[in-house]
């Protein structure tokens, strides 16, 4: 299988349960790495957030 990497999710709205369940789907179709966008200020934290939550997959882009 390959692995993948998802350029643009948007994670605001999630709980960490339903976060977590989320990355477990996506891992098991071969999604490794993700790339967590914000643009808003609660965006922002979230993408933050998930970077933190999944520091081996997640990964942040932040914007104003």
């Amino acid at each position: 299988m390959s692995d993948f990497f998802d350029s643009h999710v948007h994670l605001d709205g999630w709980t960490a349960s339903e976060l977590e369940a989320v990355i477990r789907r996506a891992d098991a179709v071969g999604v490794r790495r993700i790339l967590a966008v914000g643009g808003r200020p609660e965006m922002n934290a979230a993408a933050l957030q998930a970077a933190r939550q999944f520091p081996g997959t997640i990964r942040a882009a932040i914007g104003v």
